[in-house]
């Protein structure tokens, strides 16, 4: 892809949330634009349908950039739209298409924050048609300047993601962060789970506790050296691997239990219920003294969704206590039938407003069919970067769509 397509002729407003995105809604689609004055980039994020997590955008920190576009004399006549819509007080204009190529005469990036910037006076307030809820636009440089400390933090360099552009558009897993992946069942969220699990262990070789309120120890063990093991993930879950893929596993687990090797994993199994087992992984992770706790399974600490954010906002706690990050995934309710619209979204154990609101960092994964799973965790296992979409939270969705790679990592020192 050469070009990227920031049509903007039905938007119904543009607004800016606490976390640094300029986001663009129409009709049903979300749209998002991240300014980097680092690399003088604007990322842009298209955007798919919308379902019940419209309205939880407000909160999350995490994003997505593989759409990136370099700031051209193109990005002026953006700016140029938005004077004009600032001017007849509405977004009615199209802003065109940006090209990707670098442009050596492209303006700073501080210019055209400022020119963005006095673009957007006087559109300080707009009203969402489908809520009618007021949306205010703050300081761009407020906000570039706290994105400016998280990076200086360490950020990328200390625990990142198995997919560049994802840590350095979130500035990775950041310590003292609460990550989620959620999706409904079988949208990869315990295999990308432990695919980063495993990235983390062998790139930083760094201690990990590992736990699942749905698998036993021994379970999460062999699923994660599966992972590693690069084997084919349904057949070894259906128990019927290959002879060289049977080998390949036994390897893998010698590997990890190997002592003095290579950085500990912590396999635990907790059979608490709520804050009590939030407690008790937080005590695993003080005798440990773990890198990052990985929790497969969140929303099993409740049986009621209405219970689910106060244990959430013990997990963020302890994350801040220990500054190290908490990754969990969590799954949608199965309330949440896409045929029964009245459906209430509050009752999604796993995405309710009140739960995303304590998380810093959510990644929606959507459900694939089974064939174009198989390609996913392929193509992820060589590390390369997936083409992925926005949904209306910065969340992370696979796109059914034969397009190449954005961007290519290092070949990690996997199995084979």
């Amino acid at each position: 892809m050469s070009r990227m397509d920031l049509t903007a002729e039905f938007l119904t407003y543009l607004a800016k949330n606490p976390e640094g995105r300029i986001i663009a809604r129409e009709a049903g689609v979300s749209h998002e634009w991240f300014l980097d004055p680092i690399h003088k980039k604007i990322w842009g994020i298209i955007g798919a349908s919308e379902d019940s997590l419209s309205d939880v955008y407000i909160r999350a920190q995490g994003g997505v950039d593989f759409y990136s576009v370099d700031y051209t004399e193109d990005l002026a006549k953006l700016i140029e739209s938005f004077r004009e819509a600032t001017r007849k007080e509405e977004l009615v204009t199209a802003c065109g298409k940006a090209s990707m190529a670098a442009d050596s005469q492209s303006k700073l990036a501080d210019d055209i924050l400022r020119e963005l910037h006095q673009a957007l006076q006087g559109m300080e307030r707009f009203r969402c048609p489908d809520q009618q809820s007021p949306l205010f636009l703050k300081d761009l440089q407020i906000v570039y300047q706290d994105y400016l400390k998280r990076r200086e933090a360490g950020g990328i360099t200390g625990l990142p993601y198995p997919f560049p552009t994802l840590s350095r558009l979130t500035t990775g897993l950041n310590p003292a962060e609460w990550v989620v992946f959620y999706g409904h069942a079988k949208a990869m969220k315990t295999w990308i789970w432990l695919y980063s699990a495993l990235y983390m262990w062998r790139t930083n070789n760094v201690p990990l506790l590992i736990t699942s309120k749905e698998m036993s120890a021994k379970v999460c063990r062999e699923r994660f050296c599966a992972v590693y093991a690069g084997v084919d993930y349904d057949r070894f879950r259906r128990g019927d691997l290959l002879k060289p893929e049977d080998e390949r596993l036994q390897l893998a687990l010698e590997e990890v239990d190997e002592k003095g090797k290579n950085a500990p994993i912590y396999w635990k199994e907790t059979d608490k219920m709520g804050i009590d087992a939030v407690n008790e992984v937080q005590s695993w992770a003080n005798d440990f003294k773990v890198s990052a706790i990985f929790f497969d399974c969140v929303e099993g600490l409740t049986f009621d969704y209405k219970d689910l954010p106060p244990v959430a906002r013990g997990i963020k706690n302890t994350a801040k206590t220990y500054g190290i990050p908490w990754v969990g995934t969590t799954q949608a309710n199965r309330v949440l039938d896409r045929k029964k619209p009245k459906s209430d979204p509050e009752q999604d154990m796993g995405g309710s407003i009140r739960f995303v609101q304590t998380v810093d960092q959510l990644f929606r994964l959507v459900k694939v069919k089974p064939a174009q799973l198989q390609l996913t965790m392929a193509a992820m296992r060589e590390c390369k970067e997936m083409i992925l979409q926005i949904r209306a939270v910065p969340a992370v969705c696979f796109q059914e769509i034969d397009t190449p790679p954005m961007d290519v990592a290092e070949e990690p020192d996997f199995l084979g």
